[in-house]
């Protein structure tokens, strides 16, 4: 009983990845997926197709690890900054130029 689920699964899982678009369709709208909201159609095809083929559960894994690390790393450039030095006042300013004068 429990081969018999097993190849029934099996062969609705071949069923239903012959009738949904192939990988090169697919590959764009999850890249599309990181940066704007898919349509209702385009979502459900989309999950299907990842029930059905392992390279773009694989490929969907590596797009979310790159975002993630590109987020990890921007924040961390953003936390090493130093803030920019205090610039110096009028005054300051021109003390340095009566100074050079003197010395040219």
């Amino acid at each position: 009983m429990r081969t018999q689920m097993k190849n029934l699964r099996r062969r609705l899982l071949i069923s239903l990845a012959h009738r949904l678009p192939a990988c090169e369709q697919t590959t764009p709208l999850l890249s599309a997926a990181m940066e704007k909201r898919l349509s209702l159609r385009q979502r459900i095809l989309v999950t299907l197709h990842l029930l059905t083929c392992s390279l773009c559960r694989r490929y969907q894994q590596q797009l979310d690890f790159l975002r993630d690390t590109s987020q990890r790393f921007e924040a961390r450039l953003s936390e090493d900054r130093k803030p920019a030095p205090p610039a110096l006042s009028q005054e300051a300013r021109e003390r340095m130029r009566r100074s050079l004068r003197a010395s040219a």
